[in-house]
């Protein structure tokens, strides 16, 4: 009986371990931004309303909402994010170059989505001054 509950014990510890290592060891996300003072404008489209703005405090709103995102273990792998309603955020930062990200909500959470990188939580705070951009 005591081999038994030993055996019983290992497996379960080897098990826990094993997993807590692919837990530790999985693929993590980052965002990736342009550089804050190459960016000239930014652009926001949600359906078919749209601006343009060019502004420092805009521009520096949305640069530091973003900056401050912490790695993600989600990976987005569509070019938009799959629900209806977002915003689209494009960082124009030279002539011919620009980086979009996407903001919207989704079972009561705010995320940003970057294509084919990582899919980020914002707060709800973040989410409406993107959308006061608009």
């Amino acid at each position: 009986m005591k081999n038994k509950t030993f055996i019983i014990i290992v497996v379960v510890i080897l098990l826990v371990g094993i997993g807590g290592y692919f837990y530790l060891n999985r693929e993590s996300y980052q965002i990736k931004l342009p550089v804050y003072n190459d960016l000239v404008s930014l652009n926001f489209e949600r359906g078919s309303n749209g601006s343009l703005v060019g502004s420092e405090e805009a521009i520096n709103d949305v640069y530091n909402i973003l900056k401050k995102l912490s790695n993600s273990h989600k990976k987005s792998v569509n070019d938009t994010p799959k629900v209806s309603d977002y915003i689209k955020i494009v960082f124009n930062y030279s002539e011919v170059a620009a980086t979009t990200v996407y903001a919207y909500k989704e079972n009561s959470h705010y995320y940003i989505e970057q294509p084919y990188n990582g899919i980020y939580k914002i707060t709800k705070d973040d989410f409406n001054k993107i959308e006061s951009y608009l």
